[in-house]
């Protein structure tokens, strides 16, 4: 049986430089994924989610934050 993978949780700012990354066509996602250490899947989430993960990145969101919560007022 294979081994469990932990959760990998990037920070903004590193959810952002690899966006950066897979804006180059030479790139795939499966390499971005093995080289942060992270499934294909949750990098094509990432990838369906980055206008927004760009948008906070720009509005000088805190970059070392990892999830985006919302209050009950939200």
């Amino acid at each position: 049986m294979s081994e469990k993978r932990k959760r990998v949780d990037l920070p903004l700012a590193q959810k952002s430089e690899l966006l950066k990354e897979l804006a180059s066509p030479v790139v795939s996602q499966a390499a971005v994924a093995k080289k942060f250490g992270m499934s294909t899947s949750q990098v094509s989430r990432l990838v369906n989610g980055k206008d927004e993960t760009l948008k906070q990145f720009e509005n000088n969101v805190n970059s070392n934050q990892k999830r985006q919560r919302a209050g009950k007022d939200e």
